[in-house]
């Protein structure tokens, strides 16, 4: 930096968005395990926790489930009808020590793809990454296209109109959150299309095995991506359970497309489509590519001046 000038730029890695996003992961397998098993059980994730709520005398049979499938998990609480279970502090701990280690390394990665020269990477205390990007005088496209995380989800959405503008009026029903769709209208004004949606998220990017850019059925550059063997499992049964309903595809808190479900979906592929140029299609297959594990946020931002090198 001091030779050519650029930007140094320290990043936090928010590690308890990964430990959450891991526990949506086990909630989708326990979820499809239990369908496979005709178990009548209903899981959730309350912020790091995993729920399980049931009928009957299911109880014994419930946590017996809990053991066989998550050695990870323990019992936390007990009620009539539901189950608790949290992550053990060890599981926590490492969880934690992953998501930075992965954002370093998939960072490392989205930046050699956007062409700057050089950077130096590396960890900075607990949770943080540090960043020099020599030669790069306006850094905000380049923070911009680093704390994408890249968080693909998968939510079914609640189409009651009289909910969505109480909703939009401030008053949410409980389980719901209200998510926007971006588009670009013919005089290049930003409109954004409000949804309903379920806060639950069905599915995530962790599951992705390959995001690329490809076309929709207009023609139109789309970002086709596959599930691993799991995922397409637990996308096979959210359209089973979902034929006739609205299903948004979510990256990064912003809704791509809803698309309403016909049937069931099995072999593991979809397709993100949107009003997207072929540049915006193909970056975006790079953030999923490389997504990270955790969103991170801006703690040091310091453009440097080339000063040294011109003494020199």
């Amino acid at each position: 930096l001091d030779l050519r000038g650029g930007s140094h730029l320290v990043m936090q890695v928010e590690t308890d968005k990964a430990v959450e996003s891991s526990v949506d992961k086990i909630v989708a397998s326990l979820q499809t395990a239990a369908a496979s098993q005709a178990l009548a059980v209903t899981f959730s994730r309350t912020g790091q926790d995993v729920s399980a709520k049931f009928a009957g005398p299911l109880e014994d049979k419930v946590a017996e489930f809990f053991k066989k499938s998550y050695t990870v998990l323990e019992s936390k609480s007990r009620g009539k009808g539901e189950l608790v279970y949290s992550l053990t502090k060890n599981e926590v701990k490492r969880l934690k020590e992953w998501a930075v280690t992965q954002a370093l390394e998939r960072t490392r990665r989205r930046i050699d793809s956007s062409g700057v020269r050089e950077p130096a990477i590396y960890k900075q205390e607990q949770d943080q990454i540090a960043l020099q990007l020599p030669g790069v005088k306006n850094p905000y496209e380049v923070i911009d296209f680093i704390k994408k995380a890249g968080k693909l989800e998968f939510k079914l959405v609640d189409a009651d109109p009289a909910r969505l503008q109480q909703a939009l009026a401030g008053k949410t029903p409980e389980g719901r959150e209200v998510l926007y769709e971006e588009s670009t209208d013919e005089t290049g004004r930003i409109v954004r299309r409000p949804y309903l949606a379920f806060k639950q998220t069905l599915l995530t990017g962790d599951r992705l095995t390959e995001a690329k850019v490809g076309m929709d059925q207009f023609g139109k550059p789309a970002v086709s991506i596959a599930f691993d063997g799991e995922g397409a499992r637990i996308f096979e049964r959210i359209t089973a359970e979902s034929v006739g309903k609205q299903m948004a595809i979510v990256l990064d808190g912003v809704v791509h497309s809803a698309p309403r479900i016909q049937e069931r979906i099995s072999g593991g592929s979809a397709q993100i489509t949107g009003n997207f140029t072929h540049d915006e299609a193909a970056r975006i297959s790079i953030v999923l590519r490389e997504s990270l594990p955790a969103p991170m946020k801006i703690v040091q931002n310091v453009t440097v001046g080339p000063s040294l090198g011109q003494d020199s």
